[in-house]
């Protein structure tokens, strides 16, 4: 039989059919670490792509899905709103398409605000009468308002944002921030002892009562001009940290408390640590080196100790800010410290051992 079909097919031999591979020798090949410089520089070229077209689509696909949402609102109508853009999707650092994108909902006629402490501003300084609603109503409001357009069970409620899941067809992944505007006001100057708005931001109220202040137009302007000084090299570098952590984390063959350390870095944080690097570290020729430089300043500076300095001796991280460039990146009200900061990069660096 074997020698007919051979006839039939002009002598040719039949292949033999190919057999599929284990899944866990798939998955090892899948995490395997690149063994030297040119097999990293040639990961980190995949690694520093931006979201694809069809990624991008489906971004904005659940931006308008969302927006539709909210047209089951009675209230909205009588404010001033608008949807904020923000998160890494928004700025273009995003590795992944399954990850939730982020959308404010503001609120543009209701206000937080700060300032000086030994003179506060106030609302008949500033014009303005209490709300006749509290934030978490408003947040209330506006999962109601995304239960009536993707059915209850697509929706919780967290401490900040309002999660939509919807796994059908539409595949919608979304974090829904309700937020009221910040106003972040400075002392009084001038002749007439005028006040003038500092910063202008969104705020929000976690449902534990803590106050948490974003600022994504300033984020995202600084990020873009931090991407043109380096010729587009600081947005790369960031999608290629993210993946490389990403990377640890879901690699079976690492350490499980290297895995875990690198599965609790945020992404912000990465974004934040990027930016806070001079931009002549992005001038190297391959952006391997670019990475590589960036993950050995990052070591510098993170592990130079802070105690029994004086003022003018503190290292740079201490003068860190967010890429907003208005809220420190180090402090009691992040989430993250600069020991877990610094041993994220440890762990990057020996994974990668440079």
């Amino acid at each position: 039989m074997t020698n007919s079909l051979n006839m039939l097919l002009g002598g040719l031999p039949i292949a033999p059919t190919p057999v599929t591979p284990p899944l866990n020798l798939l998955l090892k090949e899948l995490y395997r670490r690149p063994r030297n410089r040119s097999e990293w520089q040639a990961r980190f070229r995949y690694w520093q792509r931006p979201a694809s077209k069809t990624e991008e689509a489906k971004i904005e696909a659940t931006a308008r899905r969302v927006a539709a949402a909210l047209r089951h609102s009675a209230f909205l109508p009588q404010r001033q709103w608008r949807v904020v853009k923000k998160g890494s999707y928004h700025d273009n650092t995003n590795v992944r398409v399954d990850s939730d994108m982020d959308l404010g909902v503001c609120l543009m006629d209701a206000f937080f605000m700060d300032g000086p402490q030994s003179d506060f501003p106030t609302l008949g300084e500033l014009g303005r009468e209490p709300l006749p609603f509290r934030f978490d109503q408003y947040k209330a409001h506006i999962a109601w308002c995304l239960q009536q357009e993707f059915g209850a069970r697509a929706i919780t409620i967290g401490k900040k944002a309002i999660h939509v899941h919807r796994d059908d067809n539409e595949k919608i992944h979304a974090d829904v921030v309700p937020a009221f505007t910040f106003q972040l006001y400075g002392p009084r100057s001038g002749p007439f002892g005028l006040r003038g708005v500092t910063e202008n931001g969104i705020a929000l109220i976690t449902s534990e009562g803590r106050r948490i202040t974003n600022f994504p137009d300033q984020h995202y302007a600084n990020g873009c001009a931090k991407n043109d000084r380096t010729r587009r090299r600081y947005k790369r570098v960031v999608r290629i940290l993210k993946r490389l952590r990403n990377h640890i984390a879901e690699n079976p063959d690492a350490p499980q408390s290297i895995r875990a350390a690198a599965k609790s870095t945020a992404s912000f944080l990465i974004d934040c640590l990027v930016y806070n690097c001079p931009d002549t570290v992005f001038e190297n020729a391959e952006i391997y080196d670019d990475v590589v430089g960036v993950l050995r300043y990052l070591s510098a500076v993170l592990n130079d100790p802070a105690d029994g300095r004086t003022l003018l001796g503190m290292p740079s991280w201490v003068f860190w800010r967010e890429v907003n460039g208005i809220k420190p990146l180090f402090g009691l009200e992040q989430a993250w410290t600069v020991a877990g900061a610094a041993s994220f990069i440890g762990y990057a660096r020996a994974y990668m051992e440079v």
